[in-house]
């Protein structure tokens, strides 16, 4: 399915001209204990542009993320890498700006297996809720198949696995209570 994913967002881009398309590919999955719930990936922000790119890829990006922004149906899945100061994170500020009271916004740290050796505790007071003000939905972890697994063609469900033997046997994690 991933390839046919691939395959319809080339189609999109090429047709639409542009580097980010308005245009959605939707997947449904149907069955008795499927919710029914949208989840629609947006492209990272970005602030600059690199060789071959369009001038305007930041500010079609920036388009695109506030219009599901500013949707009240809309929840937001705020994803920070755990490796980069919260501080600095573009899409807290913008989610805080729409969703003051964080009724919708949920915080997902990634990329924990990248955090500095001795800056573990800070990401670990940022997912338990003592850096911030609270979110009502509280902060997430996951740690994804790095390039190196795609690479290598892993699995989703090796990726899951490696996913939960990292948080069960890496500090702080596996001091962590709640690993729902």
């Amino acid at each position: 399915i991933t390839n046919v994913i691939a395959e319809a967002q080339g189609h999109i881009i090429e047709k639409s001209g542009k580097e980010v398309a308005r245009d959605i590919v939707c997947v449904d999955m149907k069955g008795p204990h499927c919710e029914n719930l949208t989840l629609i990936d947006l492209p990272g922000i970005v602030c600059s542009t690199g060789k071959g790119e369009s001038n305007t890829l930041a500010e079609d990006i920036r388009a695109l993320m506030q219009d599901y922004l500013n949707n009240e149906r809309c929840v937001i899945l705020a994803v920070h890498p755990s490796n980069v100061d919260f501080h600095n994170s573009q899409i807290l500020a913008e989610a805080k700006k729409v969703d003051p009271k964080t009724l919708r916004t949920i915080p997902v740290l990634t990329k924990p297996d990248l955090i500095d050796e001795g800056a573990e505790t800070n990401v670990k007071d940022l997912l338990l809720g003592n850096k911030t003000d609270k979110f009502e939905m509280g902060f997430h972890m996951v740690k994804a198949r790095g390039q190196k697994d795609l690479n290598e063609d892993v699995s989703i469900e090796e990726g899951l696995t490696k996913e939960e033997a990292f948080f069960r046997n890496k500090e702080p994690w596996r001091n962590i209570d709640d690993k729902s």
